[in-house]
Parts: C-alpha cells; sequence; structure tokens
C-alpha cells in the first residue's frame, strides 16, 4: 500500500528530489495519479531537454491553489496545475503566478481520443488488431450518439452552481441500461434541475432561457465541446468503457488509473501543447 501524504508534505518531499527535476510540477489528485502524470508529461516534454522526474499530486483543486498563493519560494521554477471544472462553462478560474488552469474540465479531457481509447482496447482485450478496434469500436459514433444530451446536461449543471452555489455530479452509470445510452433519463435529470435552479436559484425561466442560449453559443454542441467541458474523470471514460461492452461484446473489469495511464501513453499530444509551452516559459525564466 502506498504511503498517503498531505499537500504540504508532498510539498515538502519536492525539496528532496528537486536535483532530478528542471521545475517543480504540482496537480489535482492523489499519490496514485502520480504515474498518469509522469508518463503523459515525460511524452509531452519529450525533446525540449526538461528534466520531469517527478510530479507531486496535491489533492483538491482549491488545495493545489492554495499551495501555489502561498508559495514564496523564488529559489525553484515551479507551476501548479488545476482543472477548468465546471466553472469553465461560466466562470473560468483566474491564473496566477505560477498556477496554469486547463481549458478543459479536467486533464483526463486532454488524453482521451480516437486513437489513445482504441490502442488501451487493443492492450487490454489483446484479441484484436488495431484497426479491428477501430472499425468495431466506432469512436467517433461514439461521441456523436451521447454528445447533444451531455452537453447539455453541464450546461445546467454549469447553471445551477452559478445561481443556487453547488451543483450534484451523479454518475454516469445511471444513464445506461444494459450499456445503452439512455437519453430519457438524462432528460429527467435536466428537468430537475432545472426545476431547481427556477426554485432556488431565483431566476426567471426567461432569464435562464437566455442564460442557455448564450452558452448554446459559446460551448456548442459538438465533439469538441463535449471532450471540452463534460467530465473526462467521471463521464467520458466510464462512456468509453460502457461502449466498449457493448460493442466488442467484451466486459472491462480494468481500474480507471489503469485507463487513463493507457491514455496518457497514446493520446495525441496537440491539445496540451499550451501547456507544454506553458512549462517551458517557466523553465526559461531569468
Amino acid at each position: 500500500m502506498a504511503l498517503e501524504f498531505s499537500s504540504e508534505q508532498s510539498q515538502i518531499t519536492s525539496i528532496f528530489t528537486a536535483y532530478r527535476n528542471d521545475i517543480d510540477i504540482y496537480t489535482e489528485d492523489e499519490e496514485k495519479d502520480k504515474a498518469f502524470y509522469k508518463r503523459l508529461f515525460t511524452r509531452l516534454l519529450d525533446g525540449t531537454g526538461i528534466r520531469i522526474n517527478d510530479v507531486y499530486p496535491l489533492g483538491s483543486s482549491d488545495e493545489v491553489m492554495n499551495a501555489c498563493i502561498a508559495d514564496t519560494d523564488t529559489t525553484r521554477k515551479k507551476l501548479y496545475i488545476v482543472d477548468g471544472d465546471i466553472y469553465l462553462i461560466y466562470n473560468p478560474k483566474q491564473c496566477i503566478d505560477n498556477l496554469y488552469v486547463l481549458n478543459a474540465y479536467c486533464m483526463e479531457n486532454l488524453v482521451i481520443d480516437e486513437d489513445a481509447v482504441c490502442n488501451t482496447l487493443c492492450n487490454f482485450i489483446g484479441e484484436y488488431e488495431l484497426e479491428d478496434i477501430k472499425n468495431l469500436f466506432q469512436y467517433e459514433s461514439v461521441i456523436s450518439s451521447h454528445k447533444d444530451k451531455l452537453i447539455e446536461l453541464f450546461h445546467h449543471l454549469a447553471l445551477h452552481d452559478k445561481y443556487c452555489g453547488y451543483f450534484e455530479l451523479k454518475s454516469i452509470g445511471r444513464y445506461y441500461t444494459n450499456n445503452v445510452f439512455d437519453l430519457t433519463k438524462v432528460d429527467q435529470d435536466i428537468s430537475l434541475i432545472k426545476q431547481s435552479i427556477l426554485t432556488n436559484g431565483g431566476i426567471t425561466p426567461e432569464v435562464l432561457e437566455n442564460e442557455l442560449t448564450h452558452l448554446k453559443t459559446v460551448f456548442p454542441y459538438t465533439s469538441e465541446t463535449c471532450m471540452q467541458i463534460v467530465s473526462g474523470k467521471d463521464y467520458l471514460i466510464h462512456m468509453m468503457k460502457c461502449n466498449a461492452h457493448r460493442r466488442l461484446n467484451y466486459k472491462l473489469g480494468h481500474t480507471k488509473n489503469a485507463w487513463k495511464f493507457n491514455f496518457a501513453t497514446y493520446c495525441n499530444l496537440d491539445r496540451l501543447l499550451p501547456l507544454r509551452d506553458a512549462i517551458i516559459s517557466t523553465v526559461s525564466r531569468p
């Protein structure tokens, strides 16, 4: 069993490993996620000459941001990385010195693509060639059949957070029946969220509709929006798992961390280039 450290202890740990890193990178999540982040950053920074042998998860977004604010040490190059979360949709987190806010719900959103998913399935199943997996799984079809309803759901969740001060992210598993996505069940939850906004948020139906119209303009019903604002960690990974079971007739019992690690190994890095540039810029500062 791996040792668990507080955010303060994780920061202190970085002092003892500074000699093997050109920059200290602090992220959200837990010790068990370190392998995912290290694999991802190793690939992302390949060819830059920047050494990263350790990544330091500090816990929640608030813990990472508070650690960044409290950090007054200027002897080391550092970057604190936080998820965009639900705020990305209606009130993005503000960047401060040494803080990088992902332009996506979470890091997992940025490592999910067709190559990542299909290579992962190829490894997990071990009975098909990659092209066979792609033909059977039909990645674009999976996204297309989910995107409109999931984007609509997250638009409503964001507005519930904006006007009611909180939102409840329920398990995506509730929207599947025998691994088939049930639009009716999503519509039922959207109706409940809408009613809660009107009852508890202090706004009129007209204001709510204007807000939803605005969000549809800023975050339209596209595959790109789905991969940006729908939680990768809590929704998109499970979505891939359910559809692999249905389309490949193969039940996968792998952990979420196993999926993430493989995604980090095979994903296209284009959407992560702004983060790469931020790391290079931080290291290059005098």
